[in-house]
């Protein structure tokens, strides 16, 4: 829990200390192999993204249930790019597109098949934005999700 809480406030320190409209892309460390914890794993003038929950479904498929924070005075349309599990692609899907309004939150899960919890050691992606008009119009920095 520590070692969470140090996590948590050197993450913050950087977002106050980086500079305005800059993006956070620090590996954000968390505990064991396949226990992700929760946490915020991604700050800008844009988003925030928090992971609630790192799970295995019914259906077997691992999920990391994210919060999204809508920065913009836009309503957005959230999807995840360029998936890496344990360095090797993958798919991070959704079951409904996650929309956000704006100035609004929402939770959301999104998942990715083929691995069981505990083998998955590093978890990494981009998160994509979309406008009203399905305009792409916002990729972030890299975030990655490492267990010890």
């Amino acid at each position: 829990m520590k070692k969470f809480l140090l996590i948590i406030i050197s993450a913050l320190l950087l977002f106050t200390l980086s500079a305005c409209g800059a993006s956070s892309n620090e590996t954000v460390v968390v505990d064991n192999a396949g226990d992700f914890s929760a946490g915020m794993i991604y700050e800008d003038d844009t988003i925030s993204v928090e992971l609630i929950e790192f799970y295995v479904g019914e259906d077997d498929a691992c999920y990391m249930n994210l919060h999204v924070d809508n920065h913009t005075n836009k309503r957005i349309t959230v999807y995840l790019h360029d998936g890496l599990v344990n360095d090797e692609p993958v798919e991070l899907w959704e079951h409904t597109p996650m929309m956000v309004e704006p100035g609004k939150s929402t939770e959301h899960p999104f998942y990715f098949e083929g691995y069981e919890k505990n083998s998955v050691q590093k978890i990494e992606f981009i998160v994509c934005l979309d406008d009203e008009s399905l305009e792409n119009f916002y990729k972030s920095e890299p975030v990655v999700l490492i267990s010890e």
